[in-house]
């Protein structure tokens, strides 16, 4: 034993030994435990099954491809079958450039197909130019896809303006099968207009090429008369310089179209040089060229577009007489998109929406190489309209007047007119003194009242109350009264001259545009009112994007007329769904069909008649007449400034209505958007309006009632519930500062204004927080603590909203 002491060994030194299996791993018994019965595959299964699987794979995609021959030989099939019954493909020329003749492309077209009618069908409703003509094509042409074609022109008309010539495009080509673009080749390509391009971008480009054409062919009667005097060197390259200088033109032209996106292939968009048909003594060269241009623009492969799809219309080509007894009126076309029935309504743009009495078939006139039969009574019935199932025309819901029933004070019900008066007191003020300077008068000193300034309590607007106070608040900023230049002995003229005619509401509108873009939403509180009574329906947000807003509180009376959807787009689905297995009989598409419409009225009827453009009529899916909250996306054209709730026309896909819309932001992460005053151009925004329920997708484009267009886009949604909200800034200016704490003055100009508003949290423009503490004497001064030090030079501002709504059209 050590004399040193004894050592006890510790504890944590104790290294037990493992249990030890052979080779490191569980027992046949633990794997069969663990396995539970389960039993693995070999090594050679494996193998056997990755071989297989991958043999599998090849086959399928043999499979699959053989299908897609199978498919593709089987749509090449059905086409050329299907072209028997088809209606005629609806052709629409278009000139790229001002100085090209769409017309004369078209019919130089025409000509190289067997026409069935010698003169354009368009004769019957006043337009020759704006017509059309419906030929037959030869199997030559188009490969046997083809029987009949319906070849419309758009050109522009000396003494009329751009904004006809728009319309009539508009109208030409939202229902086009086939779009080709004119050139004159003299022109420069980069002249272009581009407003067209926009316009049939918005409204889609089903299929689009183009063609040219010498300009110099309108006037000469053979233009290689003139080349026959020149030596054979010379001409040989004249013809080489000319011929070279048209292939780089084509490349150009392919280019730009390619660039304002009518095409996916630069190389399909470069157009095909044609012959026109005034030639007196077209060479045989010329003759086969131009064939061969119409060959391949008929035979060319055609896509749809996808806002047509499942929608049914047909081109007005008979128009019948008004029924005296009814105002029943018979209109005939080829029924294209989808089978129709009688139990639909059918909309006519710029016309109305009308019920359909009866759909008869009077045969196929293009089959016979002659022009339509002339209509009678005689013709076969398909479909009548049955009453228990079909489609209301009325669009307004029934109004309850017991349901949600407010209290708030209206200026319809005058047996209350005259108890919301209120009376309002003005002080008496020394002469040469202002307003402002009339308002430090102490309160106890004598003031007398006007009898003859009065306004309705808590009502914003002597004709709106509700809705429209926009005028109001810019009259806040400009003063409480106004004074007319010319009352104090000011120029009239204004150094403007009388020879220039000046508009003076657009010289108006410029001016609140401007003012709106440096300093927006900021308004005045008036110095004669309480800021408590004038912006009585404002209140404050502690966050735009989190705070709750009711979505059923205080509605306009509108608002009783629309139609609410649980959920619209399962709506929309399952109608699109059922109209595909209704029992009724149909229309077939291709189906030469006469519709007699009812209460269509002989005014109606003339004004058709004298239109320019074809008339399209477009049979509408269940519940989409219903008026309802439209939203719909546009995008601001240059040069308009268009304000909130003007009157301005829709066309969403082939429904026009006109409405008074509400601008406002689209947000996608808040169920709350900001009201926007003005439809600012280049920029995107949603206007809310009380229209149709249009069903998604549908092009949209907005303009004014001359015509002018403004805004262009497409249909969000239908929602009643989508919050549209007005903010207002009211403005006040430190005047003393001590760290976080100031004095804000110029925001309010009474106590009771200040604590009215006092819960409300205030912002500075250069990004600071804070609150009102108390108001301080009686002349609008208030006492207020931020988050942290502000400058003088910064401005105190307080956000108020208010939930705003669109107006009813006079229309």
């Amino acid at each position: 034993m050590s004399s040193g002491g004894h050592h006890h060994r510790t504890s944590l030194g104790q290294r037990n030994k493992a249990h030890k299996v052979s080779g490191g791993h569980s027992s046949s018994r633990e794997l069969r435990k663990k396995a539970g019965g389960r039993v693995g595959l070999k090594q050679s299964d494996l193998a056997a099954g990755k071989k297989a699987r991958h043999a599998s794979a090849l086959s399928r995609r043999d499979a699959e491809r053989g299908a897609k021959r199978k498919a593709l030989m089987e749509s090449a099939r059905l086409v050329k079958d299907s072209s028997k019954n088809d209606p005629p493909l609806s052709v629409v020329f278009v000139p790229v450039t001002k100085s090209a003749n769409a017309a004369s492309a078209r019919r130089t077209f025409a000509k190289y197909c067997h026409e069935i009618e010698t003169d354009d069908a368009a004769a019957e409703h006043g337009s020759e130019l704006y017509g059309y003509q419906v030929v037959n094509v030869p199997k030559t042409l188009s490969h046997g896809t083809l029987q009949s074609a319906m070849l419309q022109s758009v050109d522009r008309v000396e003494g009329e303006g751009e904004t006809e010539f728009l319309r009539v495009l508009m109208s030409a080509t939202k229902g086009a099968d086939l779009i080709v673009f004119v050139f004159a080749s003299e022109e420069d390509p980069e002249d272009a207009d581009s407003q067209t391009f926009r316009i049939l971008r918005i409204q889609g480009v089903p299929t689009a090429l183009s063609v040219y054409y010498n300009a110099n062919d309108e006037e000469a009667e053979n233009p290689g008369v003139e080349m026959e005097t020149v030596g054979s060197k010379s001409k040989n390259k004249q013809r080489n310089r000319a011929e070279k200088r048209e292939k780089e033109m084509k490349v150009v032209r392919g280019k730009i179209l390619e660039k304002e996106s009518m095409g996916s292939d630069e190389v399909a968009l470069r157009p095909h040089k044609i012959f026109l048909s005034n030639l007196s003594k077209p060479t045989d060269h010329e003759i086969l060229e131009t064939r061969n241009a119409v060959r391949l623009i008929l035979s060319h492969q055609r896509r749809s577009l996808t806002w047509r799809a499942g929608r049914s219309y047909l081109y007005a080509e008979q128009i019948g007489d008004v029924v005296a007894d009814n105002g029943s009126v018979r209109i005939s076309g080829y029924v294209r998109g989808s089978p129709v029935s009688a139990n639909y309504l059918v909309h006519i743009g710029g016309y109305g929406t009308y019920a359909v009495r009866s759909i008869s078939s009077s045969g196929h006139p293009g089959r016979t190489n002659k022009r339509a039969q002339p209509m009678s009574l005689e013709d076969k019935v398909i479909s009548v309209r049955d009453e228990t199932v079909a489609d209301d025309p009325r669009s307004d819901a029934e109004v309850d007047p017991l349901v949600g029933e407010q209290t708030w004070p209206d200026l319809e019900e005058g047996d209350h007119k005259g108890e919301n008066r209120v009376v309002v007191e003005r002080r008496k003020q020394p002469r040469g003194w202002s307003e402002y300077q009339a308002a430090w008068i102490a309160e106890d000193e004598d003031y007398e009242v006007d009898s003859d300034v009065v306004t309705d309590g808590d009502v914003v607007e002597e004709n709106d109350p509700v809705e429209d106070d926009d005028m109001e608040l810019e009259r806040d900023r400009e003063g409480p009264h106004e004074v007319d230049a010319s009352e104090n002995g000011g120029d009239d003229n204004m150094d403007i001259g009388e020879d220039l005619p000046v508009d003076a509401e657009e010289v108006q509108r410029s001016r609140e545009h401007d003012e709106n873009e440096r300093f927006p939403d900021e308004v005045d509180v008036p110095l004669d009112r309480p800021a408590r009574e004038r912006f009585a329906r404002y209140r404050g947000l502690k966050s735009f994007r989190t705070s709750p807003w009711d979505t059923k509180e205080l509605l306009p009376r509108e608002y009783a007329s629309v139609h609410q959807y649980a959920d619209f787009r399962h709506l929309k689905k399952r109608i699109r769904e059922s109209e595909r297995s209704e029992p009724w009989t149909h229309a077939k598409v291709g189906e030469y069909a006469t519709l007699v419409l009812e209460k269509f009225g002989q005014e109606n009827l003339d004004r058709m008649r004298t239109e320019k453009g074809p008339i399209i009529v477009y049979f509408m899916h269940k519940f989409e007449n219903k008026r309802t909250v439209l939203h719909v996306g546009l995008h601001g054209n240059e040069g308009h400034d268009v304000k909130g709730k003007d009157e301005l026309v829709f066309q969403t896909g082939f429904v026009q209505f006109k409405a008074r819309p509400v601008f406002s932001e689209v947000n996608a992460n808040c169920e709350k958007h900001k009201v926007e005053r003005f439809l600012h151009p280049g920029r995107f925004c949603a206007a809310t309006v009380y229209g149709p329920s249009i069903f998604t997708p549908a092009p949209a484009i907005a303009f004014k009632p001359d015509g002018q267009i403004v805004g262009t886009g497409s249909v969000l949604s239908v929602d009643p519930d989508r919050i549209v909200l007005k903010r207002i800034v009211l403005t006040g200016y430190p005047f003393r500062i001590h760290k976080k704490r100031a004095v804000v003055r110029f925001m309010f100009f009474n106590p009771e204004d200040i604590r009215w508003f006092k819960p409300v949290e205030l912002f500075t423009k250069l990004g600071r927080s804070g609150h009102i503490v108390e108001p301080l004497g009686t002349h609008g001064y208030m006492k207020c603590i931020f988050d942290g030090p502000i400058f003088h030079h910064d401005t105190v501002c307080m956000y108020l909203y208010k939930r705003v709504y669109p107006r009813l059209s006079d229309a």
